[in-house]
């Protein structure tokens, strides 16, 4: 069990979901799919970076590629997240969509492995709406998600 996360789908963002104020408890694995899905993974060395990522003081090596600094950590050498933050700056593309639902399977590769449970991803590029806005439906034994990601 996990505590339990709501998807806003107009601010594209998760908040804790409390019941008074007692957290509420997911027996799904939704919760955990959205923490997969937008905490950012470390990027390859062979990623290409979204311009502007290293304009913070720390050194652009550690920066840049992003990732949550408990992977180190991992004896198995697993990563936590995402890399759809690479597509930030990524134009509207076959090959984008791609990349999107390959980020996607691979953040939720965990769960065939962890949980034995099978996951579809569909990745497509929103229509008709916003440019740049794709649309990610994932199912993961009776759990569906459907999320969206900007791009460009």
């Amino acid at each position: 069990m996990d505590i339990a996360l709501l998807y806003d789908p107009v601010q594209r963002r998760c908040d804790v979901a409390f019941a008074g104020k007692d957290f509420v408890l997911d027996q799904t694995p939704a919760s955990a799919m959205l923490m997969s899905l937008f905490a950012d993974r470390r990027a390859h060395p062979d990623d290409e970076v979204p311009a502007g990522a290293n304009l913070w003081s720390a050194p652009p090596s550690f920066v840049t590629r992003r990732g949550w600094c408990g992977d180190g950590l991992d004896p198995q050498g697993r990563f936590v997240g995402s890399r759809l933050w690479l597509l930030a700056r990524r134009k509207e593309s076959e090959r984008t969509r791609q990349d999107a639902e390959g980020y996607v399977a691979e953040a939720l590769d965990w769960l065939n492995t962890e949980r034995n449970l099978a996951v579809q991803v569909t990745v497509r590029w929103q229509v008709p709406g916003p440019s740049g806005m794709l649309s990610i439906r994932v199912r993961a034994g009776e759990t569906t998600l459907a999320l969206q990601q900007a791009v460009g």
